[in-house]
């Protein structure tokens, strides 16, 4: 619970820095498109927000992460792409929260595609 002045400005600050991560991002950089066939999917949300998380945590304004619908398989939702600037894009399947931070880790601050 926010007790002072000064929780609530954190608050909104990372509140404002995560939104920030999701519309703007480098046009240059990394993006990341996390698919699911239904926005309100709570396992989608909750990958989503493991990404912009990670991004957040490594200052890293050169990666855009985006909410998009399907990719067109519900079987293999929920489902990541990546387009990274001098590779070719990268579609993981069935991604979980662990798996997404693996991708972060690996894939988006290492260079390394991961499988």
């Amino acid at each position: 619970m926010i007790k002072t002045l000064e929780e609530l400005k954190k608050v909104r600050k990372n509140s404002f820095e995560k939104v920030a991560l999701r519309k703007h991002g480098d046009l240059e950089g990394i993006e990341v498109r996390v698919g699911v066939s239904n926005k309100k999917n709570p396992e989608g949300r909750e990958i989503l927000n493991s990404f912009m998380d990670d991004v957040a945590d490594h200052s890293l304004n050169n990666v855009k992460v985006i909410l998009v619908d399907n990719y067109g398989d519900h079987q293999i939702e929920p489902i990541v792409g990546i387009n990274a600037p001098g590779q070719a894009p990268t579609i993981y399947e069935n991604v979980n929260a662990l798996k997404a931070h693996e991708i972060f880790e690996k894939h988006i601050k290492g260079g390394q595609q991961h499988l």
